[in-house]
């Protein structure tokens, strides 16, 4: 196990070395510098971005460093699609890899949270363990917060998303489905006794209610033809309570992602659906609160972006 540096003068000798091996790894040509910062996970780029511009450029603008915030996610249905990690899980787990700090309808901070084995090994989104160690900041340092949702470049192994064209006036979120929710009286919690409804939005920001019914029909325009070869993409919200006795659905809607969407619209897109709900819950959006973006192919052809919400017993906060 290493010392800890107690005095001011060891403290200083550390800083010197390691400003002496950045200026090293510096007078490395490009290409070396780029293959060595491809080997660092996202919470090291997000350090090593802020080190100088230069390798703020590299880590931003190449290829194979942004291949590396892209992974595949959690699956149940076979087709492998890369996701950017701030909206996906990793390794095989459902757990998020990184965590958006929120106040109202705004995006305030990020958190990552991973964790250190004795070898001083990294093993990510692992909540809850022994060793655990929390990386978090401001939204407005985060450049991959702009960045594409799917990978902008070809990969290996095409991204099996249906893109809609640039040119396309689609709104990113159509084809939106609420759900009517009894706050009071529900054993289940609120989610348990509930109607839904499709809606848009008109250009005032008001809902305009194409179709109502029962939990369980739909509408014949909403049922989509769905591919083994092809996914469409959806976005949730999925609620649950701190305790964990319940949890459920309150929205949903089609994506019509384009190429170029970046993670940053599509989580704005969906905190400013969400707000208004969540107010019908008597929940205060106002507090600041964490939520999470969970991608996952959650059925044959379909790609679903679960943002996930927890609230106290009492309805009235978010944790």
């Amino acid at each position: 196990m290493q010392a800890s540096l107690s005095n001011p003068a060891e403290k200083r000798g550390s800083e010197s070395a390691r400003s002496a091996t950045t200026s090293l790894i510096l007078a490395l040509p490009v290409e070396l510098q780029s293959q060595i910062l491809s080997y660092l996970p996202i919470e090291d780029q997000i350090s090593a971005a802020k080190i100088c511009s230069f390798w703020r450029d590299i880590i931003l603008n190449s290829n194979a460093i942004k291949l590396t915030r892209y992974v595949y996610g959690y699956t149940f249905a076979g087709l492998l699609i890369r996701c950017h990690v701030l909206a996906t899980t990793l390794g095989g787990y459902v757990t998020p890899a990184f965590r958006f700090m929120v106040q109202g309808r705004v995006v305030t901070g990020f958190q990552y949270t991973y964790e250190v084995s004795h070898e001083e090994t990294r093993v990510r989104m692992r909540y809850g363990g022994p060793n655990e160690k929390v990386l978090s900041g401001d939204i407005a340092e985060f450049p991959f917060f702009d960045e594409p949702l799917f990978p902008p470049f070809p990969t290996v192994i095409p991204t099996p998303v249906r893109f809609i064209d640039d040119e396309d006036e689609t709104p990113l979120l159509t084809k939106k489905k609420q759900l009517f929710v009894t706050h009071e009286g529900s054993e289940g919690g609120p989610l348990q006794n509930c109607d839904c409804y499709y809606y848009e939005t008109g250009e005032d920001g008001k809902e305009i209610i194409t179709w109502a019914g029962t939990l369980g029909s739909e509408p014949p325009w909403a049922v989509e033809s769905l591919s083994e070869q092809e996914c469409i993409v959806t976005a949730a919200l999925e609620i649950k309570s701190s305790g964990n006795e319940w949890s459920g659905s309150a929205w949903e809607a089609r994506v019509n992602p384009r190429r170029r969407t970046t993670v940053r619209e599509i989580v704005e897109a969906v905190i400013s659906e969400a707000e208004p709900i969540l107010r019908k819950l008597k929940v205060k959006t106002e507090i600041p609160h964490l939520i999470s973006f969970t991608g996952l192919q959650s059925d044959i052809g379909k790609w679903t972006l679960e943002v996930g919400y927890t609230i106290d017993l009492d309805g009235d906060s978010l944790v």
